[in-house]
C-alpha cells in the first residue's frame, strides 16, 4: 500500500516555496501609475543584496544568529542616497 505522505524533500519544497518564490511574476507596477501625471518620468529602482554586502550573518550552536556590518564605508554611501 503506498504512503499518503510525500517524501521529505518534496514536503520541504512544498512548505518553502511560498517563502522562496515571488508571489507574482510582476515585481514592479506598470508606469505611469494611476493618479500620477503621464509626463512624470519613471523612478529608478535600486535593488541591494544585503547578504555579505551590508550585513554578514552567521549561525552557530552556542550563540545562534549573529549579524555584523561588513564595511563601514557603506554608511557614507547610504547617507548620500
Amino acid at each position: 500500500m503506498p504512503s499518503l505522505t510525500p517524501p521529505p524533500r518534496a514536503l520541504f519544497a512544498q512548505l518553502s516555496d511560498p517563502f522562496s518564490k515571488p508571489h507574482s511574476t510582476k515585481l514592479l507596477p506598470d508606469w505611469p501609475m494611476p493618479n500620477v501625471p503621464p509626463e512624470m518620468p519613471c523612478p529608478h529602482t535600486l535593488v541591494l543584496d544585503l547578504e555579505n554586502t551590508l550585513v554578514s550573518s552567521t549561525w552557530d550552536r552556542k550563540f545562534g544568529w549573529r549579524h555584523a556590518k561588513v564595511s563601514k564605508r557603506w554608511d557614507a554611501v547610504l547617507k548620500q542616497c
